[in-house]
C-alpha cells in the first residue's frame, strides 16, 4: 500500500518531499520502483521532483518502466 497515511503525516509535519533515503533514492523513486501509485501521487502533489536521477542515472519514470509498473508510468507521464 506504500504507507500513504504515514507519508501524509510526515509531510504535514514538515518532512522534505525530496529527501533521499539511505539508499540515495528519492521517496518518489522508491514509490515508482515499488509501484505505489497512490503514494507517488501524494508525493507529486507535494512537489516531488519528477526529473531527479538516482545514482544509476535513472528518473522515477525510468525506474517504473524498468520494473514494469504500467499504472505508475501512466501517472508519471501525465505530469
Amino acid at each position: 500500500d506504500g504507507h500513504v497515511e504515514v507519508a501524509r503525516l510526515l509531510l504535514d509535519s514538515g518532512a522534505q518531499v525530496n529527501m533521499p533515503a539511505d539508499s540515495f533514492e528519492s521517496p518518489l523513486t522508491l514509490a515508482a520502483c515499488g509501484g505505489h501509485v497512490e503514494l507517488a501521487a501524494l508525493l507529486i502533489e507535494r512537489g516531488a521532483n519528477l526529473e531527479e536521477v538516482n545514482d544509476e542515472g535513472y528518473t522515477p519514470l525510468m525506474e517504473a518502466a524498468r520494473e514494469g509498473h504500467e499504472e505508475m508510468v501512466a501517472l508519471l507521464l501525465a505530469q
